[in-house]
C-alpha cells in the first residue's frame, strides 16, 4: 500500500498528537513541518524526525510528495489556508473548530468541493471510546427514543497568554470557551444523537474579562422533540465531564472512561493517543476509497451554526 505523505501546517501543542499519531498509523508518513516560529518549527521536527522543514505555507503547499495536509492553526487562519490546500490539490484535516463563522466553513466546503478533495475536522472526542459505545447502542435502540440530554464540561484551567497568545485576539478566536472547548462539547452532544442542527437555541453566561472571555455558558436547544442543555466552565472545582441521555426506556450516562445504561456499567479506558491514531486512519481510509468522513466538513458545519447560534444568543444575553 502505497504511503500517503502528510504535511503539518503549525507545530504548536496539538501538533504533537498529530505526529505520534501519524507514527503509530500505517500508510501515512510525514513529509514537511511549517511553522511562522523557526525555533518551534525545528524543535518539533527534530523531535519526530521530520527532514522537509518550510518557513512558510506556500511552500509546503508546493511540495508534490504531499498529498494531505493537517492544519493546526488558531481558527482565524483556518479558511485562508484551507482555501489555498485545496486549490494546491491536497486533502484535508482541519482541527477544531473548522472555522470562525459559518460563512467561513460554507467558503472551505466550497473549495474542496471544487478541487474534489476530502475535508475533514479533528473532533477526536468522537474518537473517545466512551462515546463509540454510546453512540452505538443509542443506534441499537438499546435506550428507546432519545428524549433529553444533559451535558456538562467543568473544570478549572483559566486562559493563558503565554501558551496561547492568540487567545485574547477576536481576529483569531472568537471565544475561547465557546470556540476551543465548545467545539467539542457541542459536536459530540449532537454527534451522539444523530442530529443536524438545532430549531431553538438559548444561552446565558458569565463573562470574565480577557484571556477567558465567557467563563460559564449554559445552554438549551431543542433538537426536533429532543431537548437538550449543555453546561461549561473552565473556572469550576472539582472537574466534571459527562453526559445524561435519557430515553423512552432506559437512561444513558456517558462518562469520560465508562458508559452506563440505567446501572449496568462498562469501563472505557481513553487513550487519547490512540483516539488521534483512530481519527488518522479514518482520515487516510477516506482518502483511499474517495469515502465521505464521518467528521466531514459538510457534517462539521452543523457544529458550525449551532456554535455561531449560541455565540449570538450570549452576545444578545450578555
Amino acid at each position: 500500500m502505497e504511503r500517503i505523505g502528510l504535511g503539518i501546517i503549525g507545530c504548536g501543542m496539538v501538533s504533537k498528537r498529530h505526529l505520534t499519531a501519524a507514527q503509530n498509523v500505517a500508510g501515512v508518513h510525514v513529509v514537511a513541518a511549517c511553522n511562522r516560529s523557526r525555533e518551534r518549527l525545528d524543535e518539533r521536527c527534530d523531535e519526530f524526525g521530520v527532514e522537509r522543514r518550510c518557513d512558510d505555507v506556500d511552500s509546503l503547499l508546493a511540495d508534490p510528495d504531499i498529498e494531505a495536509v493537517i492544519i493546526c492553526l488558531p481558527e482565524g487562519l483556518h479558511r485562508d489556508v484551507t482555501l489555498a490546500a485545496a486549490a494546491a490539490g491536497k486533502h484535508l484535516l482541519v482541527e477544531k473548530p473548522m472555522s470562525r463563522t459559518v460563512a467561513e466553513a460554507d467558503e472551505m466546503l466550497a473549495a474542496a468541493e471544487a478541487a474534489g478533495v476530502t475535508l475533514m475536522v479533528g473532533q477526536v472526542v468522537r474518537c473517545f471510546p466512551s462515546h463509540v459505545w454510546a453512540r452505538r447502542i443509542i443506534r441499537d435502540g438499546g435506550i428507546g427514543r432519545v428524549r433529553a440530554v444533559y451535558r456538562r464540561r467543568l473544570f478549572d484551567k483559566p486562559g493563558d497568554l503565554t501558551l496561547r497568545p492568540w487567545q485574547a485576539d477576536a481576529d483569531m478566536c472568537p471565544d475561547w470557551l465557546l470556540y476551543a472547548f465548545g467545539s467539542h462539547e457541542y459536536d459530540a452532544l449532537r454527534w451522539l444523537i444523530g442530529a443536524d442542527a438545532p430549531q431553538n437555541v438559548q444561552a446565558a453566561g458569565t463573562y470574565w474579562e480577557a484571556p477567558d472571555g465567557w467563563g460559564q455558558i449554559a445552554s438549551v436547544m431543542q433538537f426536533d422533540d429532543v431537548t437538550a442543555s449543555l453546561v461549561m466552565s473552565c473556572r469550576a472545582r472539582p472537574e466534571a465531564w459527562d453526559t445524561v441521555i435519557v430515553g423512552s426506556e432506559r437512561t444513558l450516562t456517558v462518562g469520560k472512561e465508562y458508559v452506563a445504561v440505567d446501572d449496568d456499567r462498562i469501563e472505557t479506558p481513553l487513550d487519547i493517543w490512540a483516539a488521534f491514531a483512530d481519527q488518522l486512519h479514518h482520515f487516510a481510509e477516506c482518502i483511499r476509497t474517495g469515502a465521505e468522513p464521518d467528521a466531514s466538513g459538510r457534517d462539521v458545519r452543523q457544529t458550525m451554526v449551532l456554535l455561531e447560534a449560541v455565540h449570538t444568543a450570549l452576545n444578545r444575553n450578555g
